[in-house]
């Protein structure tokens, strides 16, 4: 089932196109922004090789309510040591995990010291829920598909016919999908 409804494009965007057309359209825009960014709402296992810091991001915003599980090991995940949540620290919104000693504890003031993460280190968490940018973001890629196969702008005006098109319609798609990246630096999936 789509994210963003049939109903809701239509209500939006007048098209001449079949429903099945343009459920074909929103479906292959949905699949494109699922493959860079992964399924909504669904918790995810990423797994990062020679970490040899104290610091791992991950690809998405991270929703700090959920059950997050960070395990490290040094033999690729032969013997795992799951860390417990005093032997971390999330940065929900910046996707970043941060390992701390075990010495001090999180509610005094005094500053932790960071240790590093073991070699192989393996996260599970659900990330923030960005649906209603997504279903945007999808919407104008849909409203894109559409323009492209026609024109960007046209006029008529004392018998001269132009229209104008964009110079790159991919740029234009890369430039609403980079919308969701969270991260420029580390971009999308």
């Amino acid at each position: 089932m789509s994210l963003l409804q049939l109903e809701e494009v239509q209500g939006q965007i007048q098209s001449d196109l079949s429903d099945t057309v343009i459920q074909a359209m929103i479906n292959r825009e949905e699949a494109e922004v699922n493959r860079r960014f992964g399924q909504v709402i669904t918790a995810r296992t990423e797994v990062y090789d020679h970490v040899l810091s104290d610091t791992v991001w991950v690809a998405q915003p991270v929703d700090s309510t959920k059950a997050i599980v960070v395990e490290q090991s040094n033999d690729n995940f032969v013997n795992t040591d799951t860390l417990t949540t005093t032997d971390y620290r999330v940065f929900a919104n910046e996707g970043r995990f941060e390992r701390l000693s075990s010495s001090l504890s999180l509610e005094t003031d005094v500053p932790r010291t960071t240790v590093r993460f073991k070699r192989d280190v393996r996260i599970t968490y659900t990330p923030e829920d960005d649906t209603q940018e997504r279903k945007s973001v999808v919407l104008e890629l849909v409203r894109l598909a559409l323009s492209r196969q026609a024109m960007l702008k046209e006029s008529i005006g004392q018998g001269d016919y132009s229209f104008t098109a964009p110079e790159s319609w991919e740029q234009l798609r890369e430039e609403l999908i980079r919308r969701l990246e969270r991260f420029p630096a580390v971009g999308g999936l």
